[in-house]
């Protein structure tokens, strides 16, 4: 398997885990109601953060924004 693959089959995995259990990352303090999970495949190395907003009266997650770690992904917000 390609590693491209597998880092695909990782953050597909990474997403699929945040359907179970949607209140898991950090609440962003400067954005009300956006929270962010970061997913690194290897124990220091870069990943990816997602940001997104959980709805419990809908019961969705809007997935906003997927940023690479080494972005200023504060400012693009």
């Amino acid at each position: 398997m390609r590693e491209a693959d597998r880092y695909n089959e990782f953050l597909q995995w990474g997403l699929e885990n945040l359907l179970e259990e949607p209140e898991q990352g950090q609440e962003i303090a400067e954005h009300r109601g956006l929270r962010r999970l970061t997913l690194r495949l290897r124990s220091g190395g870069h990943g990816h953060i997602v940001v997104h907003r959980v709805d419990t009266s809908e019961q969705t997650i809007r997935i906003l924004r997927i940023f690479h770690t080494a972005q200023d992904w504060q400012q693009k917000l």
